[in-house]
């Protein structure tokens, strides 16, 4: 057990030979003495330092020792800091009345006799000490209880002795059902040996640190990672548990989602293209006995299975966006806008479209991922402005006390806001394929990224008066505005690809 540390004890005199006198009887108590010998030292002392008692000298030049228990009264530091006072033992009854309405607790009679002085004192350092151990003993208490960590006092038997509340928002078992439960009897039968493991280097002195699955009082399983040390000679077994449950579902999801992606890139993918080769091959072998609407039917048969080669892409993109890894730093949003911009102009079958891109709009984001949002938002309104001759696109910012909002804005055939709600769900489309080709995985696509970043994505639209796509990046250091941030690598973002 760890030796208390000391305590400070004020000695106040304004002759240093008495100083001495009180240094020299109260230095048996192995106790740090201050000492001060005027009412300035006093406060410089109390300002700085904390005590178990004052030893005060109730007469001192400048200002009466009543006087300056009255100040120390007035700080709400040393409100309850216990004074004694030394006065002559011819001291009238008025004086000692007049320092008890002062909260002076004790007094000393010169002249002084040790024993007496070092007893009282003695007395003031364990309460000292005593209201030291109970705040200490209040805050573990009050961190073992809110701890949102499973915390646990066991005995190396396996029983528990003590547990915090949130074993029992975890697993559902009250406190007294826990400690009348053996330990191994919560673990998963095929985690138990590792359990016994562990309890076994508990029990030769080692601290442990493992993971197993703990079977919750709805016969639910919770991955618990646990962290324990042993106290050999109390018998007791002090530990900490995460749950890691939602980490682990986490990981097999992400693991099943890669084997849909493998099962999707490869297993799909081979019908298709069975599907395609043999129909193309049939219409070039077999085209005059086909007929003309056989040959109609063909054609239908190639179309789908490549609108289905284009949703397998798109899935796989939607994929690969959720499981990247986010990399921010300061990016160029005009350049990588005008780089989309130019890649649509030049696959636009020389349409005349306006783009309005405003200058020096910059984000703290993954250069990457912010390229696709930009081909899929910049993509669409290429898309939906097609039937005019004076198609507008925008891209900008608006910048206020929320943070900067990005904006693309087009004067396209819009959509009525009444199916918003529909728009960024994967698949959901609001224009026929066949007026407007694409696969309806792009919007999706932008709010898992925009999710990703921690902003969040909207529309406003009319039917014929075009669309306006705003979104938020999370993040520090979002301006939107080009002061302060270097210059950035984001237009030469790899990642291509569009809807």
């Amino acid at each position: 057990m760890q030796p208390e540390e000391k305590v400070n004890i004020l000695l106040v005199d304004d002759a240093e030979n008495r100083l001495l006198a009180l240094e020299n009887i109260l230095s048996s108590l192995d106790q740090n003495l201050v000492k001060a010998n005027s009412g300035n030292e006093v406060l410089r002392a109390l300002l700085n330092q904390d005590f178990a008692v004052v030893v005060l000298d109730a007469h001192m030049p400048g200002t009466d020792g009543f006087e300056k228990a009255a100040m120390i009264r007035q700080r709400e530091e040393s409100v309850h800091l216990p004074v004694i006072f030394v006065i002559a033992a011819d001291c009238s009854a008025a004086h000692v009345a007049r320092g008890c309405s002062l909260g002076v607790v004790d007094y000393i009679y010169t002249p002084i006799v040790p024993e007496i002085l070092r007893a009282k004192v003695a007395v003031f350092i364990e309460l000292k000490l005593q209201r030291e151990r109970l705040e200490a003993e209040v805050k573990r208490n009050r961190f073992f209880t809110l701890s949102p960590a499973l915390l646990s006092i066991a005995g190396l038997d396996g029983t528990f002795r003590q547990l915090n509340p949130s074993w029992e928002q975890t697993l559902g078992y009250t406190s007294a059902e826990l400690k009348s439960i053996p330990f191994l009897a919560l673990v998963h039968p095929d985690d138990r040996e590792m359990a016994l493991a562990a309890t076994r280097k508990l029990a030769a002195g080692e601290r442990v640190r493992y993971e197993i699955r703990c079977l919750a009082k709805d016969g639910s399983c919770r991955w618990l990672l646990w962290n324990a040390a042993p106290h050999v000679e109390e018998q007791l077994i002090y530990a900490v548990a995460h749950d890691l449950t939602e980490e682990a579902e986490l990981v097999a999801a992400n693991q099943e989602l890669e084997a849909f992606s493998y099962s999707v890139s490869h297993d799909l993918r081979a019908p298709l293209r069975a599907i395609d080769g043999f129909s193309h091959a049939l219409e070039e072998d077999c085209a005059e006995r086909l007929g003309e609407t056989g040959r109609r039917h063909l054609e239908r048969v190639r179309a789908a299975a490549g609108y289905m080669g284009q949703l397998i892409d798109a899935l796989l993109r939607l994929s690969r966006v959720v499981r990247m890894e986010l990399r921010r730093n300061p990016v160029d949003l005009s350049k990588l806008a005008r780089m989309v911009a130019r890649d649509l102009e030049q696959c636009g079958s020389g349409r005349k479209v306006e783009f309005a891109i405003a200058a020096g709009v910059r984000a703290v984001c993954d250069a990457n991922l912010l390229r696709v949002v930009l081909e899929n938002l910049l993509g669409n309104a290429w898309k939906f402005t097609g039937k005019r001759e004076d198609a507008r696109i925008e891209f900008g910012v608006e910048t206020g006390g929320g943070g900067p909002v990005y904006r693309v804005r087009d004067n396209g055939v819009g959509f009525d806001m009444k199916y918003a709600d529909k728009l960024f769900s994967p698949f959901q489309r609001l224009h026929s394929a066949s007026e407007f080709p694409g696969t309806g995985i792009g919007l999706a696509t932008v709010q898992r990224i925009v999710r990703r970043h921690g902003g969040r994505v909207w529309a406003e639209s009319a039917a014929g008066q075009g669309t306006t796509i705003r979104f938020t990046l999370g993040g520090e250091g979002q301006t939107g505005e080009q002061d302060g941030l270097a210059d950035s690598p984001g237009g030469e973002a790899e990642v291509r690809e569009h809807d």
